[in-house]
């Protein structure tokens, strides 16, 4: 049996999901059909005290017997399949049983089934259901390598284990990092974030959500990330596989929060110096640098005119020098200066 099943989405990213066996199928058919035999005892007898308490006209009260057994069928009936299909639509694929058991209906190309899904797989549950409990079903699950009884077949729908419900809260979680409090980094706050559709941010919330479980994360995290950048009309950056993830987080942070706090990873300044934004500084303070490195550097209170040319100039691009970890106070001022002649600015 193929356990797992990968979907190539549009963007060419794959996903995974494990295929749910007959005994997880089983533990979830069985919750489902207690739930469905107590609501028919419920509604049999709401039926039979109706009955009992002779509030029926006189034509029905004739037939007696014949309309019982008539909505008592009617009922049965109507409990067996408007329970998984009211659920299924309801619940995105999910009925109480499959809540409980962790498994999920899709269709096999990865999307949540649709009415006409639901429709088809649930009216062949008769057929799978015979010669009694599910026998006709059981088997031809045993026999399919995706354990998919009749109705699935017809359906064209899949039984999944249910790892895929990504929500804002549950994106935040797994970031661990609270709104509030979580800082994005410089070069992901200058990005046009608000070109990516919702479709691409799901896509990588549900990467997010579910990387420690998937074997192939890190290439996914950098197909996604590739992605995300193509969306954006952003050339990528290349990134360790570590890195990868990170930023992609921070990405979907930011989308969601646009006035989270920014600071400036060290990335920029030991890989990217020509990112800074120094376009916000003005002739006069790249003279200052020139100044210090070839003079004021020297002085008896070199040191401290360093750090405090430092200070401002990373204020005025509205950086914090907290942020960098750098060897010296010199040498955030030549990259500074650096990121100046790249952008032109000198």
């Amino acid at each position: 049996m193929d356990e797992y099943l990968n979907i190539d989405t549009p963007e060419n990213v794959v996903f995974g999901y494990e295929i749910a066996g007959i005994g997880s199928r089983f533990l979830a058919a069985m919750i489902d059909t207690l739930l469905i035999l107590a609501l028919q005892v419920v509604a049999f007898g709401l039926l039979a005290a109706v009955f009992a308490a002779g509030n029926l006209n006189d034509t029905l009260l004739e037939l007696g017997a014949a309309v019982l057994v008539a909505a008592s069928s009617f009922i049965a009936f109507a409990f067996l399949w408007g329970y998984y299909i009211f659920f299924e639509i309801w619940w995105n694929g999910q009925t109480p049983g499959k809540r409980v058991a962790g498994l999920r209906v899709i269709k096999r190309d990865g999307t949540p089934i649709s009415l006409t899904e639901s429709l088809i797989r649930n009216l062949v549950r008769i057929i799978d259901f015979l010669p009694a409990y599910y026998g006709v079903g059981v088997v031809t699950m045993f026999f399919d390598g995706q354990s998919r009884r009749l109705g699935d077949m017809a359906a064209s729908t899949l039984v999944v284990f249910d790892r895929t419900g990504v929500t804002l809260e549950s994106l935040q979680e797994a970031t661990r990092r609270p709104a509030g409090n979580r800082t994005i980094a410089y070069e992901v706050a200058q990005l046009p974030v608000k070109r990516l559709g919702q479709a691409d941010l799901q896509m990588a919330e549900s990467l997010l959500a579910r990387q420690a479980e998937l074997p192939n994360a890190e290439t996914l995290a950098q197909r996604i990330l590739v992605r995300l950048y193509h969306q954006m009309e952003v050339e990528p950056p290349a990134l360790s596989a570590k890195a990868r993830m990170s930023h992609i987080s921070d990405i979907v942070h930011f989308a969601m929060y646009p006035d989270a706090p920014v600071a400036a990873p060290v990335m920029i300044l030991r890989q990217l110096p020509e990112r800074l934004p120094v376009h916000l500084l003005n002739p006069a303070d790249f003279q200052a640098i020139h100044s210090f490195l070839h003079e004021g550097q020297f002085a008896e209170d070199g040191a401290a005119a360093g750090h405090a040319l430092a200070a401002r100039l990373m204020a005025g691009m509205g950086l914090t020098l907290s942020a960098y970890e750098v060897d010296s106070d010199r040498a955030l001022l030549r990259r500074i200066l650096r990121a100046g002649q790249a952008q032109g600015m000198l």
